[in-house]
């Protein structure tokens, strides 16, 4: 008995020489007591483990898991977060374009301008569509679409431009060629090269 009691000091040493010298001291008490380990360590030495939890084990003492889960249950506990998930994923977020609702392998180039290339069920939803774009929304819903690059582009149209961007930081008359360049901040009222954009 006393052979079978050092060896499994000796074991228990083994396995705790890593452990601070607190967890030390209540192993080898445990070890010494001559009781169950995780009793004798849960108790702070002395007596067996069922005597240290107060007549109990420690199996007892732990929530008993179930050993498979219901899913009818689990989803009437849930139902109120799952009528939440279904509605985000339905929800229509942003607008989208009817050519965006196709699949990647059928989405065409020419259907932005020509409905008749999408599909038959899609066509008068892209109609709408483009003629909202074109007219403007009469109810204020989508503004008309913006004018072309060849008008934005017209010189009076460029310094009008380049007056109401400059409302609130003023530009040097170089800004566009640093502007190109590098990065630039806003300092003293003014909108200046700051560093280069070189890799």
């Amino acid at each position: 008995s006393s052979k079978d009691v050092s060896g499994r000091k000796k074991r228990m040493n083994a396995r705790m020489r890593h452990q601070p010298k607190s967890v030390e001291g209540k192993a080898a008490r445990a070890a010494d007591s001559g009781g169950t380990g995780a009793g004798a360590v849960a108790g702070d030495g002395g007596g067996d483990g069922a005597s240290a939890a107060g007549g109990s084990g420690a199996e007892d003492s732990a929530v008993a898991l179930p050993k498979a889960v219901g899913m009818l249950d689990y989803a009437r506990l849930r139902v109120q977060e799952l009528q939440t998930m279904v509605k985000a994923v339905r929800t229509n977020t942003g607008i989208r374009k009817v050519s965006q609702a196709l699949p990647r392998h059928m989405r065409r180039r020419a259907a932005s301008h020509n409905c008749k290339r999408l599909p038959v069920r899609l066509r008068p939803i892209a109609a709408r569509q483009a003629e909202k774009q074109t007219n403007g929304d009469k109810k204020g819903g989508d503004k008309a679409a913006a004018p072309s690059r060849r008008y934005k582009r017209r010189p009076s149209n460029l310094s009008a431009d380049y007056a109401r961007r400059q409302r609130n930081v003023r530009w040097l008359e170089t800004h566009l060629w640093h502007a190109k360049r590098m990065h630039m901040k806003e300092a003293w009222g003014h909108r200046l090269a700051d560093a280069p954009c070189d890799k």
